[in-house]
């Protein structure tokens, strides 16, 4: 699956297969899109420049949006990444340094995290992976990896800055 500055495609095995998407701020559109997850037939955009996530079907067709540019809750400032887990959809809010976590409509659930350097804080959240009952979250501005239960509970963290073992530049 490949990225671009405004469009999805899709290459499974090698063979391109389509792409979707135009650059824009309408439905079906893109400014910059630098995420994305897979569920069931949905795929879910996170689509950093218009501050939205946008839903496609696999087959590329326009399903729906959520989120606008804020701080609110249902609000996303630069989201970054997108992951799906058991009807949850986890987003990594960049600029507002936090975690948002919505229903499978776009219904907004709950959010953790906030900005700084402790426990359980980000510095621009970068990417996030959910594997099993835990959320990875790329802490890019803290040089860590925060790990955190389904319900944003901060478990633990590791990495720091630097370039020995166990560190992230």
């Amino acid at each position: 699956i490949e990225l671009a500055a405004w469009r999805v495609a899709s290459a499974p095995k090698g063979v391109f297969e389509r792409s979707f998407g135009s650059e824009g701020c309408g439905n079906g559109q893109f400014n910059s899109p630098l995420g994305l997850a897979v569920a069931g037939d949905e795929v879910f955009v996170a689509d950093y420049g218009n501050d939205r996530i946008a839903v496609h079907g696999v087959d590329g067709a326009f399903l729906r949006l959520f989120g606008t540019r804020g701080s609110g809750d249902g609000q996303f400032n630069g989201p970054r990444s997108v992951a799906v887990s058991e009807g949850d959809v986890f987003v990594a809010d960049g600029v507002n340094h936090r975690v948002c976590v919505h229903g499978l409509d776009g219904t907004f659930l709950r959010k953790f995290g906030s900005r700084g350097s402790g426990a359980g804080q980000f510095n621009v959240p970068r990417g996030l992976s959910v594997a099993g009952d835990r959320v990875y979250v790329a802490d890019l501005g803290n040089h860590r990896v925060s790990v955190h239960d389904l319900q944003g509970t901060f478990l633990l963290s590791f990495g720091g800055e630097g370039s020995g073992a166990g560190q992230f530049q």
